[in-house]
């Protein structure tokens, strides 16, 4: 696994999904936003199917398709990052599943190989939900089951030890 220090920069060259491997995950090679198995994924989606799967509250349940689809958040289409592409709300459901997933995982190992996914993906959630508002009006305005969620996310990733962290619902 690389280091936290170079796995933390917001360099272009960061591929969230670097890591994930087909004995630890059961999804996908280990460069899977240049290889085959990425491309063939990529190609048959769009964002829009990102926000119908996860519509379907145990999406999470799938958990290859959900990885898959985590990675899939990173990658360029139309010359932007799907993520880029889509509403609040699917950044709600994609929240509240991966804190579902985090805590059904049987195998921390998992968790531990997907940390750098974990991170970015936290980041880009907080960053669509809480968007511009305080912290106060995010607390004030968000539903608790996304802010429990988000604050389990960030715990979890404070005990992965991901380099250096911000205070809990703080943009890098």
């Amino acid at each position: 696994m690389l280091s936290s220090s170079s796995t933390m920069s917001s360099s272009s060259a960061f591929s969230p999904c670097q890591n994930l491997n087909q004995s630890q995950t059961g999804v996908l090679s280990s460069n899977p936003l240049s290889g085959t198995t990425m491309n063939s994924f990529s190609t048959t989606m769009n964002p829009q199917q990102v926000t119908a799967a996860v519509s379907n509250p145990s999406f999470y349940r799938q958990k290859k398709p959900f990885w898959q689809m985590l990675c899939y958040l990173f990658v360029d289409y139309q010359g932007r990052k799907v993520h880029r592409f889509l509403p609040p709300d699917t950044f709600r459901s994609i929240c509240l599943q991966l804190h579902a997933l985090i805590e059904d995982e049987d195998d921390y190992a998992v968790i531990e190989s997907n940390a750098d996914l974990l991170y970015h993906t936290y980041f880009i959630l907080l960053g669509n939900i809480r968007a511009n508002k305080t912290i106060t009006r995010l607390i004030v305005d968000e539903n608790q089951d996304i802010l429990t969620a988000l604050y389990q996310t960030y715990k979890r990733l404070l005990d992965l030890r991901r380099g250096a962290m911000p205070l809990c619902f703080h943009h890098l």
